[in-house]
């Protein structure tokens, strides 16, 4: 039997909070400074479009300045 993870989006460094290191992660995963899992993958696609984009570092940053309550 395969076991998905429970994968919150947003936390992309899954530590099971979202904040700024979150965005800050997939920032550096977007300079290529580093190598996300398919895990973190997952949950860095914010607005589920299958592509990582800043635009899903922005949906992290209103995310954690409350700008909006889910992705």
């Amino acid at each position: 039997e395969v076991t998905v993870p429970n994968i919150k989006l947003g936390d992309v460094d899954g530590n099971g909070v979202i904040n700024i290191m979150d965005a800050t992660l997939l920032q550096r995963y977007l300079a290529q400074h580093v190598l996300l899992t398919e895990t973190q993958l997952i949950a860095a696609d914010t607005d589920k479009n299958g592509k990582h984009t800043i635009s899903d570092v922005t949906e992290i940053q209103r995310y954690v300045a409350q700008i909006i309550t889910e992705f």
